[in-house]
């Protein structure tokens, strides 16, 4: 495949069934790129900008869809003062991935996790419910772990925010995050 091409190939290959991702390899890279700089917490600014190039060269790419949400969520408090409403932006490109697959765990983290807005508007029901549809779409997702936390904790149930916590580090022993809201 060259890398501008789609690999939306699905059927059998020398006897062997075979379900490639339908998106472009040059998305694709710019998505591992951006994940990587995201779940490292480094250039949170540049995440944003490969994730939507991503998005840019496929609009059908979920994961990038749901990749820039979570971005755009985290840089609300990471990037405060750069003068761009990240949690409109995260909402719009959660709404987005969701649209194009339903089964997308972070994408729902997204919309329960933006915790200032959970607090501003006291939205916990509504949080609790997208953090555990994330949950329960994916449960080796450990930012909806923490992110869930994160929202007990805001609430004032600590026993419940340190079982989530610690549910973070079972699936990712090495996410700081997690480790520092459980200290």
């Amino acid at each position: 495949f060259s890398s501008r091409r789609r690999h939306t190939r699905y059927g059998t290959v020398t006897g062997v069934q075979t379900c490639a991702l339908p998106i472009y390899l040059d998305a694709y890279q710019l998505y591992l790129k951006a994940r990587g700089l995201f779940i490292a917490r480094q250039d949170l600014a540049e995440s944003v900008r490969l994730f939507q190039q991503a998005t840019v060269m496929d609009p059908d790419f979920a994961r990038a869809w749901e990749g820039l949400a979570a971005a755009h969520s985290v840089a609300h408090d990471w990037l405060a003062g750069d003068g761009i409403n990240h949690l409109a932006l995260a909402d719009e490109a959660a709404d987005r991935a969701l649209a194009i697959d339903p089964d997308l765990s972070l994408a729902y983290a997204v919309k329960g996790g933006n915790a200032p807005l959970v607090r501003i508007q006291g939205a916990y029901a509504y949080a609790l419910e997208m953090l555990g549809t994330a949950i329960e779409k994916d449960p080796k997702n450990a930012t909806a772990w923490l992110w869930r936390g994160l929202v007990f904790k805001g609430m004032g149930y600590l026993a419940l925010s340190m079982n989530d916590l610690r549910a973070c580090l079972e699936v990712d022993p090495a996410y700081l995050n997690c480790k520092q809201h459980l200290a």
